[in-house]
């Protein structure tokens, strides 16, 4: 009789694989010039595509600090006053980052042993989160204008506000600018701000410039 066939051998198709899922899209940071002044200048640093603010950024020309010294230690007093732009990115968990710019106004003694300083600042956006306060300070024995919001400080986020009270960590610091001259004079003041309101709180980080009326 004839031999039957061999069974053929089962032919194994291997389950199609999946497309792995689109992992998170890595953007540049690019830098977004917003206000300048005389010596100053200040941005955001800002995802590429999508534009959210991640950090904030300061360029200023310092007074050297034997020029700082020459005025704090000069006979005469003079009382500077000026405007100029803050702007501050406001980070809080599980939540975007919000941008608020606005305006300072600025005034500074200056001489004769004298070195203090306040400002008014009110930040804002259009969506109705705010941050406003009055700072004032001296200049210390490192040249740096130190300094914090004072009690009027108030910060309103979603709705929600934040009280003076509410700070674990406040900071209002800044340089004299003007050229590189032993007898310069002063053009303006720029710095940073920093507040925090403790492990469950937003945080802040701001920048600020200003240039004195001459």
């Amino acid at each position: 009789p004839p031999k039957p066939e061999p069974t053929p051998e089962p032919i194994v198709v291997p389950d199609p694989q999946p497309d792995p899922a689109p992992g998170p899209v890595v953007e540049n940071l690019v830098q977004k010039p917003v206000a300048s002044g005389m010596n100053w200048n200040w941005g955001v640093w800002g995802t590429e595509v999508t534009h959210k603010p991640q950090a904030m950024y300061l360029n200023a020309h310092l007074l050297p600090p034997a020029t700082v010294d020459h005025w704090v230690s000069g006979v005469v007093q003079y009382n500077l006053q000026g405007v100029g732009r803050a702007g501050a990115i406001v980070f809080e968990d599980r939540k975007p980052n919000l941008y608020i710019e606005g305006n300072v106004t600025f005034h500074l003694t200056l001489g004769n042993g004298l070195s203090t300083w306040n400002g008014l600042y009110s930040l804002g956006n259009s969506g109705g989160d705010s941050l406003s306060f009055t700072a004032g300070g001296t200049i210390h024995a490192d040249h740096v204008l130190h300094g914090q919001a004072q009690n009027d400080y108030a910060l309103v986020i979603d709705g929600r506000t934040f009280c003076h009270d509410t700070l674990v960590g406040n900071s209002v610091n800044g340089n004299l600018l003007g050229n590189p001259n032993p007898v310069a004079p002063v053009t303006g003041a720029a710095g940073r701000l920093q507040f925090d309101h403790g492990p469950a709180g937003p945080k802040i980080d701001g920048v600020y410039g200003v240039d004195f009326t001459p």
